[in-house]
């Protein structure tokens, strides 16, 4: 969550995700970066000129008071593409991107922006953007697969740069307008993409200009001796050319890119080493910008970056992801309670049924399966509160989640479940010969009865089975053309139950719940 200023604290449909292949296309030319997570002392292959460009132009536009934006809710869409190698190794999981969906919530709608979900993310396969996305034929692939009315996030296994060292952990690319993250940074308690969508939304790192040549007493002085770094203006700290230096953010304080400087100490977000500008002035740095490099557990963005945002946001460049779509914005509060299967063991092993309570504000529920001893993991988004799982192997042990969401929102998950399957069967062929199949009243406090009307006269039996798969219940029936009216027993209690009915043309099955 943030601060009143922006301070970061670390804190449907059923469907099977598609998966798309593509071949490598040779071709572009020169691919420039912006990164750096901001909790990681890592360095990044940043080259802000397109931002610097940018910045100057909105910081023009602000020098007329009438174009101050107007503090409001924006909408920002997110088009999360999970990359991973040809044979589908090395991706990030959902669970990761919903949680760095919430983080990306709480880091930036103290500010008046909020993320959320253009779609659901997209699985792609492709070892060259996976592994190497920085290169020229990775750039032109990505550009192409890109949202035209999003902020593009590609969530690769490398997020390295050429012709930079260290390791990457996201960039920001200006030329083709999207942002590449590494994947083990993609979760809900690191500030990587919170940063890269500042870069986004045209911020610069504070200490812009000193990328490459980190603050050195023995060369640069104490206090400053020059005027400038690398061709750029060094800031000032009594802000007599904030604007034209540094990030040119005014209440952004000098940074000399301190906190890779060997001639200077920090601890737990600390300078301590007293640094003074060609003024002698004292610079007193702002260790916990989120735009920085310094290694805290908080982080700011100050009331000028805030107003800089928006100021791109509504520029002619953004004029895309200003859509005027307004996204199912409530965050999900109460926790996910689950029906069905229980820990433990099912006695059956086909037809097992996933259940759990609705969840208020929820658009879709996702949900993971793994069968342990298959060697099998299976995802699904639903949009009704509980699935039928056909294929899990007898007398296996089975993980499973579930994850509400809707589209600005996913961090409400269930703990994983584990049960063992037994031996038992159950068919998954479907009776088609009822033209009426209901539970009435469902749930029931009392009395519940199965309407039913077949479309021709045969014989059946009812069951019904407990959460376990145990049956508790059974009879013969006839079945009618007629509607027909069927009692349930009464003596059982408080629960979820499967009421099935078999004929030799199959079965259908309906849940009921009693109270």
């Amino acid at each position: 969550m943030l601060s009143d200023r922006g301070t970061i604290l670390n804190c449907n449909f059923e469907i099977m995700i598609p998966t798309k292949q593509f071949s490598l296309i040779l071709f572009i030319s020169f691919l420039m970066a912006v990164s750096i997570q901001a909790q990681h002392h890592y360095p990044c292959g940043t080259d802000g000129h397109l931002n610097d460009i940018r910045l100057k132009k909105h910081i023009e536009t602000l020098e007329d008071p009438s174009n101050v934006p107007v503090r409001m809710t924006r909408y920002i869409p997110i088009k999360f593409f999970m990359m991973a190698d040809d044979n589908g190794a090395s991706r990030v999981s959902y669970a990761s991107v919903f949680k760095q969906l919430c983080k990306l919530r709480n880091d930036y709608e103290p500010l008046g922006f909020i993320p959320y979900m253009d779609g659901l993310p997209e699985k792609i396969d492709h070892s060259g953007v996976n592994n190497s996305p920085n290169t020229n034929g990775s750039s032109l692939i990505m550009n192409g697969l890109k949202d035209p009315n999003a902020v593009n996030v590609f969530i690769c296994k490398s997020a390295d740069v050429q012709g930079a060292s260290g390791t990457i952990l996201g960039y920001y690319d200006p030329t083709y307008d999207l942002i590449v993250v590494r994947t083990a940074e993609v979760s809900d308690s690191t500030a990587t993409l919170t940063h890269e969508l500042g870069h986004y939304l045209s911020l610069n790192h504070p200490f812009f200009g000193w990328e490459n040549e980190p603050y050195d007493a023995n060369e640069h002085g104490n206090p400053i001796s020059q005027n400038t770094i690398n061709g750029y203006p060094i800031e000032l700290v009594d802000g007599s050319n904030c604007t034209n230096s540094g990030d040119r953010v005014c209440d952004t304080p000098p940074d000399y890119l301190f906190s890779f400087s060997n001639s200077v100490s920090v601890s737990n977000c600390n300078m301590l080493t007293e640094v003074f500008d060609r003024n002698v002035d004292l610079i007193e740095t702002m260790e916990n910008n989120i735009m920085s490099y310094f290694e805290c557990d908080v982080y700011d963005f100050t009331d000028d970056q805030v107003q800089l945002m928006e100021v791109d946001f509504e520029s002619p460049a953004r004029a895309h992801i200003r859509t005027g779509y307004v996204p199912n914005d409530s965050r999900i509060e109460e926790d996910i309670v689950v029906l069905s299967p229980p820990d433990g063991d099912v006695e059956v092993f086909n037809n097992i049924l996933f259940d759990w309570e609705d969840v208020e504000n929820a658009d879709g529920y996702y949900i993971f399966i793994r069968d342990i001893f298959d060697f099998k993991e299976y995802e699904y988004f639903v949009e009704d509160s509980e699935f039928l799982m056909t294929e899990i192997t007898s007398d296996s042990k089975v993980n499973w989640y579930v994850i509400a969401y809707n589209e600005s929102w996913g961090c409400t998950r269930t703990t994983t479940f584990t049960f063992d399957t037994g031996t038992t069967s159950s068919t998954d062929n479907t009776d088609t010969s009822f033209s009426t199949f209901a539970i009435q009243p469902n749930p029931s406090n009392d009395q519940a009865n199965v309407y039913l009307k077949g479309n021709k006269k045969e014989l059946g039996t009812l069951h019904i089975f407990d959460i376990t798969g145990a049956a508790v219940f059974s009879r013969d029936i006839e079945i009618d053309t007629d509607l027909q009216v069927i009692d349930l027993p009464e003596h059982l209690s408080g629960g979820m139950y499967i009421v099935k009915i078999e004929t030799s043309n199959g079965q259908s099955s309906k849940k009921w719940v009693r109270r």
